[in-house]
């Protein structure tokens, strides 16, 4: 299965008949809270608002909401706020974790403290959902936000995680990876390169099962069936990637903001620790915001509160 659009999003999250606690770090955020209340009333999330009761309980009531007290814990500093949240999700009371006014680092921090944080594995990697208006389908990037020069080995695990992530989402064994570089012939002076030749070979031995994988591959074969006719590329994964795999950050950072220009909606969740997190800018829409919460939810509930 793959989702088409927004509409498929919204299925998928109401598809799971349970919901998912989202613990959100300094919640006082107006965008931030009406995802949230959205949601919530959509049933696939329950909220633990964790930040300044004051200003939280200020901002539910101009937008024409309230939550039970026992839902928000006051917690006024937000570097404390995240260290709270990141604690519900420890101790089993929150299946998905949520930054609200903070920064991206700042959350992080808390996640990654040996004493107060969270279980996570070897690799952080931040995943984005696309929604493109020039693409026939939602596909996924990685990384654009974490990992500046990723490793063949960090690659082969980004692989992994991110497939993963999207069987948890319902996608099939056919999932279509085009690890991206600048164009499709092997070039051994090229890191990123000589790295999409070793994956491939690793996929030919069977080492990423529940995926089609090709590399390396250049951007316009990997999404435009036209431009693989027209170079005769011949390719399952030609003009209908389902996840590309950035050869580094600055890469995948610059081509997140170039889409967003061009009008696509991308859904950022940070795999890799005890529970998808919701790291949206928090610059965000309302809608950007309720759609992360949508994909983390699907990927709570299927996981079991576990990655």
């Amino acid at each position: 299965m793959a989702l088409k659009n927004m509409d498929d999003i919204m299925a998928l999250a109401r598809s799971g008949g349970s919901l998912a606690t989202v613990a959100v770090a300094a919640a006082a955020e107006e965008h931030t809270l009406e995802a949230v209340m959205d949601a919530w009333r959509d049933g696939f999330v329950e909220p633990i608002l964790v930040g300044d009761q004051a200003e939280i309980q200020a901002i539910l009531a101009r937008l024409g909401h309230s939550v039970p007290a026992e839902k928000i814990l006051d917690v006024p500093d937000r570097l404390e706020a995240a260290k709270e949240a990141v604690a519900l999700v420890r101790d089993g009371r929150a299946q998905l974790l949520m930054k609200g006014r903070l920064n991206t680092s700042e959350i992080l921090r808390a996640v990654l403290n040996k004493e107060h944080g969270m279980p996570h594995g070897p690799l952080l990697v931040d995943m984005a959902i696309v929604l493109h208006p020039g693409y026939h389908k939602v596909f996924a990037l990685c990384d654009g936000g974490i990992i500046p020069s990723p490793t063949l080995e960090q690659k082969a695990l980004e692989i992994r995680m991110v497939t993963d992530a999207m069987h948890a989402m319902g996608y099939g064994d056919d999932i279509k990876v085009g690890v991206l570089c600048a164009n499709e012939l092997p070039n051994p002076k090229i890191q990123e390169s000589a790295d999409a030749v070793e994956l491939k070979k690793m996929y030919e031995q069977g080492q990423f099962p529940g995926c089609i994988l090709e590399g390396p591959i250049s951007l316009d074969l990997a999404m435009s069936p036209e431009a693989a006719r027209v170079k005769g590329y011949s390719s399952p994964v030609a003009g209908d990637v389902d996840f590309l795999l950035m050869p580094n950050l600055v890469t995948g950072n610059v081509y997140s903001k170039a889409i967003e220009l061009m009008g696509a909606t991308l859904i950022p969740i940070v795999l890799g620790a005890m529970v998808p997190i919701v790291l949206t800018s928090r610059a965000a829409t309302k809608t950007e915001k309720y759609c992360a919460l949508a994909v983390g939810s699907a990927m709570a509930r299927k996981k079991g509160g576990a990655q």
